[in-house]
């Protein structure tokens, strides 16, 4: 993360030097919040296009976007005869030379998938990408406002558990042993929140995510009372 942080600290520079707003690549969650220490002391905001997006850019130097504006990100649109999977896309846009940071949240239903990217590389995109996999592929800019509205997938869940450590949490959430959890955290596949943890002994709370690596991710929706066997009981959301 050090290498993000010196990128925050060039951009807060820029914008004292010129005045005029400053803006990052896209963030992930775990680096935005490797960032906040950064920020929190100059204007800025965040926007990844829709409010669903986890990718992000930091803009320093204004504290609001409005939803439409365009000045910093753009939407494209791919269709396809096939339907789209994550992977394929985001191989076949990094494949044209793009690097990763330049791409927001990709959004795909069945045959149609709008990807949030930068704006100085929507057109050099639609110029270039002609398939996915092989696929071929048409391609236009739209608005945010058309960006596919994607389902809420989430199980909701109400189970028990003997305590709040998050490998308690992680076995409940997702079927499967105390001892498998443990080992998922020790291998570094587990993040609270967005940063990665080592010890499965940390206490999670109401508000939490936990995303596992290869199964999803676990939101504490509600921490209630305790069984009559002395288990606390919790609603969890999973993705």
């Amino acid at each position: 993360m050090k290498y993000i942080n010196e990128k925050i600290s060039d951009k807060i520079e820029q914008f004292y030097k010129s005045g005029k707003a400053s803006v990052t690549n896209f963030l992930d969650p775990s680096e935005i919040v490797s960032v906040m220490h950064e920020v929190k002391f100059v204007e800025h905001c965040m926007w990844g296009g829709v409010e669903e997006a986890e990718r992000k850019i930091i803009i320093i130097g204004e504290e609001i976007v409005e939803p439409d504006n365009q000045d910093f990100l753009s939407v494209i649109r791919l269709k396809s005869e096939s339907s789209f999977s994550h992977r394929s896309v985001l191989g076949s846009v990094l494949g044209l030379g793009i690097k990763r940071e330049m791409i927001g949240d990709i959004f795909i239903k069945e045959n149609l998938c709008d990807i949030i990217v930068v704006k100085n590389i929507a057109e050099y995109i639609i110029n270039n990408l002609k398939f996915v996999g092989r696929d071929k592929v048409s391609i236009s800019e739209i608005l945010f406002s058309e960006i596919l509205v994607t389902e809420n997938t989430a199980k909701e869940i109400k189970t028990t558990v003997s305590s709040l450590r998050v490998d308690a949490v992680i076995s409940a959430g997702f079927g499967i042993s105390r001892e498998k959890s443990a080992a998922l955290i020790k291998g570094e596949g587990v993040k609270l929140n967005h940063i990665l943890i080592k010890s499965a002994v940390k206490t999670v709370h109401s508000g939490d995510l936990i995303s596992v690596r290869g199964k999803g991710r676990i939101e504490i929706i509600k921490v209630g009372g305790t069984s009559k066997s002395g288990r606390i009981k919790l609603t969890l959301a999973r993705k």
